[in-house]
């Protein structure tokens, strides 16, 4: 089947007991993680954003939807920084006030907060096993030759000889000792581990940069692992966006304005995101528009795509910083778009307005019908949804953002009372929001002047 098929659920007769899940069944319930191990501190994974031995590591980050800071360090920053590590390599992990220095130890507490270690101790050990192999495979001349070509002591005919020796010796005793050890109708053990994020990971950085042809000279368990592990969801979406976690964004949005940006700008400050605050004057604006990829902002350019409409954006943050809802993403999409809803209602006369479209008597009709009856519905709709002690939700996520952004901008430009108008728990978790550390200290610091 494709990653998008599923077969139909197994008819129960009235009385009778569900049948057991086959091992097939029961082996696909696993390609999520229900619940990961809780890091010990925040994590802050530091790296060249290149691949490498990062990708993988990168994989579970998204696979176990683990929240951490993303910094990738430019190689012509890295001679000024080299010396301030412990060891003098990268990629670094800091959990909490600890740093993991080496790929196979970030590796390894990973596969524990993801629950990727094997079912059991031996599973753990052959697990390992597997994962020293495929790295004595990446660990060898391979890989000397590609960083001996980029600093020019090695010539490209020496290079691509050696290249030719890997497949046919390396490559070729890897593909025989994993057909020999894959021991999972699935996976390469009996459940998804870190084994298999190394491998992919190796086999990725052979294909993009050494070998293309690697896949095929992998034997048939090898090809047909490799379906199953690109159909887990985290996996595919993770490919499909190109690992743009690595990639530093930037935000585009007129100058002076907060409008739908002021929730995007609250995100970054949160969750420590790297980007560029790209300002455009009202001026410029008629110049740069035919250049836009829809003719308005924003756009959120990350590496060499762009991404256009403000929930889309919204989604994208959503799903890099962790803020999706988790298991009540549902909930959460419902929030933001009742919260939009409520938005879309009133907006539409402000621009009227300012465009001689409509006078100033009737945008006060409208204004008042929107106090009266679409603040009313959302502030009781808030106040029947709202499940979280501190938050909209179990916990913090986009909606928390979105509201709080919606909020600003009615208060700025149509109700500057909106805030006494809200419900006592719209008020107590008005609070809870503003105490978040950092976006308080992005709010202290952000312009007086950005209105609307």
């Amino acid at each position: 089947m494709g990653c998008n098929e599923s077969k139909s659920a197994p008819v129960t007769t009235a009385g009778a007991s569900p049948a057991a899940p086959t091992t097939k069944q029961a082996q696909s319930k696993q390609t999520t993680p229900t619940q990961p191990a809780q890091p010990s501190g925040q994590i802050k994974f530091t790296h060249f954003g290149d691949g490498g031995r990062c990708e993988p590591l990168l994989m579970i980050l998204a696979y176990s939807g683990t929240e951490f800071k993303n910094e990738i360090i430019p190689l012509e920053d890295w001679p000024a920084l080299k010396p301030k590590t412990k060891m003098g390599t990268l990629p670094i992990m800091t959990v909490g006030s600890e740093e993991l220095l080496s790929s196979l130890s970030i590796l390894s507490y990973l596969a524990g907060v993801a629950d990727l270690k094997g079912k059991d101790s031996m599973e753990q050990a052959a697990c390992e096993a597997m994962v020293n192999m495929i790295e004595d495979c990446r660990s060898g001349d391979l890989f000397l030759n590609r960083l001996h070509i980029k600093t020019q002591k090695m010539n490209e005919e020496t290079r691509q000889e050696k290249c030719k020796a890997f497949a046919e010796g390396s490559l070729a005793t890897l593909s025989t000792y994993l057909e020999s050890n894959i021991t999972g109708s699935k996976w390469l053990l009996s459940k998804l581990t870190a084994a298999d994020f190394w491998l992919y990971g190796t086999m990725k950085a052979i294909t993009d940069s050494l070998d293309e042809d690697a896949w095929t000279r992998m034997g048939p368990k090898v090809q047909s692992w490799k379906k199953n592990f690109e159909c887990i969801p985290q996996i595919a979406q993770y490919l499909k966006s190109g690992g743009k976690c690595g990639e530093k964004m930037k935000l585009t949005y007129f100058d002076g304005v907060r409008g739908r940006c002021e929730p995007y700008r609250m995100i970054f400050a949160h969750a420590d995101v790297d980007h560029e605050n790209e300002l455009v004057t009202f001026d410029e604006w008629p110049a740069l528009k035919p250049s836009t990829p829809m003719g308005f902002l924003p756009v959120l350019k990350v590496g060499d795509e762009e991404i256009t409409t403000s929930l889309a954006i919204l989604n994208y943050l959503a799903s890099e910083t962790g803020l999706t809802g988790g298991e009540e993403e549902a909930e959460c999409n419902a929030l933001v778009y009742m919260i939009e809803d409520c938005r879309s209602t009133i907006f539409p006369s402000r621009f009227l307005l300012g465009t001689g479209k409509m006078d100033e008597e009737t945008r006060k009709v409208k204004e008042k019908e929107f106090v009266e009856k679409d603040l009313v519905l959302l502030n009781k709709y808030l106040d029947d949804h709202i499940t979280g002690d501190m938050w909209l939700l179990n916990k913090l996520s986009i909606a928390d953002f979105w509201l709080y952004g919606t909020m600003e901008i009615i208060e700025d430009s149509v109700v500057p009372d909106i805030w006494s108008r809200m419900s006592p728990k719209v008020q107590s978790w008005r609070k809870s929001f503003e105490s978040l550390p950092k976006v308080k200290g992005y709010m202290d610091t952000r312009s007086k002047d950005y209105k609307l």
